[in-house]
């Protein structure tokens, strides 16, 4: 690792950016009086990165972060799945990542679709506004793309499936 960010500009945590060859991961930030191993690079001017092929197309600082982190943990000093599920031990990456497991897969709540001669529960109302307008809805479905576009609020271009569920007044989602 060390020859891999050798000669470029790191920020140690909490620390000012400090040139790589003067500042080792072993030092550690004089405000925290520890070292926690992690480090983070700052977004270099073309946007490439260090440890492998990618390419900062947006140039966002946000984008950069969110690359580092979810793919170069091990490379900065951190713990490559630190989020870890209670109830069936998987691993993640991020909380965000954790929180959406135990939502789709621990704390189902099944959601009936509203037409009462139908059986179908979804996991989420998403799922029950797709299944509504495929199964109850066609001929919306098939009026919003005769015209390229959503009939009930006249936008243009491709209109998902859920749009036209919550969007058209003849849904029971509609807003």
């Amino acid at each position: 690792m060390p020859g891999l960010i050798q000669n470029m500009y790191v920020r140690v945590r909490h620390g000012n950016l400090v040139d790589r060859s003067q500042a080792p991961i072993e030092d550690y930030d004089a405000r925290r009086k520890t070292f926690d191993g992690n480090i983070m690079i700052s977004l270099p001017a073309c946007g490439e990165c260090p440890f492998c092929d990618w390419k900062c197309k947006s140039m966002k600082g946000s984008t950069w972060a969110m690359h580092m982190s979810r793919k170069h943990t091990t490379e900065l000093g951190r713990s490559v799945d630190p989020y870890k599920c209670s109830q069936c031990d998987k691993k993640f990456c991020s909380r965000s990542h954790l929180n959406h497991h135990v939502a789709n897969h621990h704390e189902v709540i099944l959601q009936n679709c509203p037409d009462p001669a139908c059986c179908y529960q979804g996991k989420n109302r998403a799922s029950v506004v797709t299944h509504y307008m495929r199964k109850h809805l066609k001929e919306v479905i098939d009026r919003c793309e005769a015209v390229d576009g959503c009939v009930s609020c006249d936008r243009t271009g491709a209109v998902s499936v859920y749009h036209m569920g919550v969007c058209n007044p003849c849904s029971p989602f509609s807003n």
